[in-house]
């Protein structure tokens, strides 16, 4: 990894890939067909990554890495759409959705938004009425101006976005853990391949935000003094803001504790009030934000019983069961996007049982930092959404996995991930053997 890189020359890189992204999408972007434009944004999005991993790592070995990742996201996301949801899109329009209609209200506003784009201009601002964050969709639909508002056209963006993510993950990582540490192997593996990231024809916003919230740590991360901290922060807000409402007050807390704890290093009891603070607060950041469906939010969640949180917590973690509920994918084709959650599953019990064997007290103390806490933060936001989807979980578990690796041993966590598949293989059977009802974390 390249430890040179400071906050100047990141953004540099952004702004490189960026322009050279449009460049790429204005002279071989077309929208002749479904095919031909999968295939030019496939390999514009494959050029991009491949100058993004280099510019950030310096490494060959890092620029294989990524473009095999890319590729494999890429035929995975491809292949499930062909296999589940559309066998026949390459033959029709490519614009027919054949799933509910959350799905179809998305593809509605991508197309109206490039429609506004188409005239007022590529980097102009659509604003339709009826779904949230019309900026991030914005963002995303700036390749679909170029290669056209096909279905499939999701899925090199979904790919890019998940693996620049996994990016800067590990860059906040080496941040934190300062120069010639050496990250482990499976850590990169487990962020590149994180389940909820891999099935890349998901039409939805979430890789994407899940990529401007990782960018906005990184920014916090390289800051060395107090204005560029503070202008940091701010950008980090909005990054943040744009995926969620709420998520905004997130890196203003995890700023504040995280400064609270680099002057109280020896400090525990500093400490144990910073995690306190983030976790109270919460509640009150969606409090913050009078819209309907952030009132709705925080009210719902709020009805369970305190008493049945360890429950929710473990629907949570395990998500839609039992895993035979892939099989309506006939008659309910988005069933078919929980196959991501069911590797989530494995990953997030695995985690939970290396947790519970053995928490090492004293590096525990040592290691509450900047994205320990924004990880807590996040899990809990997604822990107090009314349907408990397994993404909204899977964000803040996503910030968490580099902590993980700083406190316990690679081979700790690889052997606690083959008992929670072990244990998640007997538990589906006896749930499908007994006639046990299933659980749910809410609906795709």
């Amino acid at each position: 990894m390249n430890d040179k890189i400071n906050i100047r020359k990141y953004l540099t890189i952004i702004c490189v890939c960026f322009f050279v992204t449009i460049g790429l999408l204005a002279i071989i972007g077309t929208k002749s067909d479904p095919l031909l434009a999968l295939l030019s944004e496939s390999i514009i999005f494959a050029i991009v990554t491949i100058l993004m991993a280099y510019l950030i790592f310096h490494s060959k070995q890092f620029v294989g890495f990524y473009l095999l990742a890319y590729i494999v996201k890429l035929l995975v996301g491809i292949i499930h759409y062909l296999v589940f949801i559309d066998a026949d899109y390459f033959a029709s329009s490519g614009h027919s959705l054949k799933l509910h209609h959350e799905y179809q209200a998305v593809q509605q506003t991508i197309e109206m938004i490039v429609d506004g784009k188409q005239i007022a201009g590529v980097f102009s601002f659509i604003f339709p009425q009826y779904i949230p964050h019309e900026e991030l969709w914005n963002i995303i639909t700036v390749p679909f101006y170029y290669t056209g508002t096909y279905l499939l056209n999701i899925v090199p963006i979904n790919a890019f976005a998940s693996l620049f993510a996994a990016m800067n993950v590990l860059l906040v990582d080496k941040c934190v853990r300062g120069k010639g540490y050496k990250q482990s192997k499976f850590l990169r593996f487990l962020v590149t391949y994180f389940p909820v990231t891999l099935i890349t024809s998901y039409y939805s916003r979430d890789m994407m935000g899940l990529c401007l919230m990782s960018v906005g740590l990184v920014l916090l991360s390289l800051s060395k003094n107090i204005l560029q901290k503070v202008l940091m922060l701010v950008v980090t807000c909005y990054l943040f803001y744009l995926q969620r409402n709420a998520y905004v007050l997130v890196p203003i807390i995890m700023f504040l504790s995280d400064y609270l704890i680099k002057v109280n290093k020896n400090n525990i009891l500093i400490k144990i009030i910073a995690v306190l603070v983030c976790v109270v607060a919460v509640p009150f950041a969606y409090e913050l934000f009078e819209t309907e469906s952030t009132l709705k939010y925080v009210s719902e969640s709020t009805k369970w019983p305190i008493f049945m949180l360890p429950f929710k917590l473990i629907v949570g973690l395990i998500g839609p069961f039992p895993w035979s509920n892939i099989l309506k994918w006939h008659t309910f084709p988005e069933v078919s996007y929980y196959l991501g959650d069911y590797f989530m599953a494995v990953i997030n019990i695995g985690l939970l049982i290396t947790a519970i064997r053995a928490v090492p007290v004293e590096k525990f103390k040592h290691t509450i930092d900047m994205s320990f806490i924004s990880g807590v933060m996040l899990f809990i936001f997604g822990l107090m959404n009314e349907f408990m989807h397994m993404s909204y979980i899977s964000v803040g578990i996503y910030f968490l996995l580099p902590w993980f690796f700083r406190i316990f041993r690679d081979v700790d966590i690889k052997n606690n991930i083959k008992i929670s598949f072990l244990f998640l293989v007997l538990l589906n059977i006896f749930i499908i053997l007994t006639g046990v009802s299933g659980l749910a974390s809410g609906v795709k």
